[in-house]
């Protein structure tokens, strides 16, 4: 194989490990020569997209947008910000089109032209993460972060929501969230306060209460105050409110006991016992503060399908 060939192979694997992508200095790394360049860029076989980064001629996708100013900018550049949201897959950014990076302890990055850049010392290589295609992005609770500092409450809200319902640990958060927070940006403390909602507030009494009166009124149900659900002489669980006579019963969740894996799994026990005994949840979180219709209608499904399979239970 002569020279050429062998830089044209080297450069070929690099497309395509790269999103058909590569930096002019990548190419040179692989032997292509600067004549080479050009005779690929004239027969039209490359394109040039910026000044520094080539491609092959496809499709310029939102993915191959975002790796272009990876490469662009460096081994100090992460993707962040939105642009992390999407790549994390939270809740609402699925569309998001901007291309975000930020750099790593302060250095100067650069992207493409569309690029927004932000540049902060806070962000460092513990807060590094690498996708399964090879793309560098901010942490998690960093992107939670940054969106909570440009994109505001809403927003934040239920992109947090989202990666809790996923997994995600609580604990993580609110460490990177401890420790950002030294730095003086705007974000750690509105994800901290959200945090704090989900995590170590339970639904007031009154809430319950409120949901009690209204199925009362649509259904003629009586639902009772933290009934205790036994096993023989042992309590399985003190539920928020029930319908003893369906044996539906509403508890409130919270993601502090979700995160250990060795709460998880008692509570997993303890929901599978209550199924055992006939009982159906219907589970509320602290973000249904505002959605009782919601959770209404929840509750009013779980009687449709229960009256008619479980006649005369007491």
């Amino acid at each position: 194989m002569t020279a050429r060939a062998a830089s044209l192979a080297a450069a070929a694997t690099r497309f395509a490990a790269q999103d058909l992508l590569a930096t002019t200095a990548q190419l040179a790394e692989c032997g292509v020569t600067s004549g080479v360049l050009r005779q690929r860029l004239a027969t039209g076989e490359w394109i040039r997209i910026e000044r520094e980064l080539v491609g092959i001629s496809a499709p310029m996708t939102w993915e191959r947008r975002v790796r272009g100013a990876v490469l662009l900018g460096g081994a100090s550049a992460l993707v962040s910000h939105g642009t992390a949201a999407r790549l994390h897959r939270f809740d609402g950014y699925d569309r998001f089109d901007e291309i975000c990076l930020c750099s790593m302890g302060g250095a100067h990055i650069r992207g493409t032209a569309e690029t927004r850049i932000s540049r902060t010392r806070t962000v460092t290589s513990r807060h590094r993460l690498v996708t399964r295609s090879g793309i560098p992005v901010v942490s998690i609770p960093v992107a939670l972060i940054q969106i909570a500092g440009r994109e505001g409450r809403d927003a934040t809200a239920r992109a947090l929501d989202g990666a809790l319902r996923d997994g995600i640990s609580p604990r993580w958060i609110r460490t990177v969230v401890d420790e950002i927070a030294r730095s003086g940006l705007s974000g750690p403390g509105l994800l901290g306060e959200l945090l704090h909602e989900r995590v170590d507030r339970r639904l007031p009494r009154s809430w319950y209460q409120r949901l009690a009166k209204r199925l009362l009124a649509a259904h003629g149900l009586d639902l009772v105050d933290e009934w205790q659900v036994r096993d023989g002489t042992a309590i399985v669980a003190s539920l928020d409110l029930a319908i003893p006579s369906l044996r539906i019963g509403v508890e409130c969740q919270s993601w502090a006991w979700h995160a250990p894996p060795a709460a998880q799994d008692r509570d997993n026990r303890r929901k599978r016992r209550l199924r055992e005994l006939g009982w159906e949840l219907v589970e509320v979180w602290w973000t249904d503060l505002d959605r009782i219709g919601e959770v209404a209608r929840d509750v009013e499904v779980a009687i449709t399908r229960r009256r008619p399979t479980l006649p005369g239970i007491s």
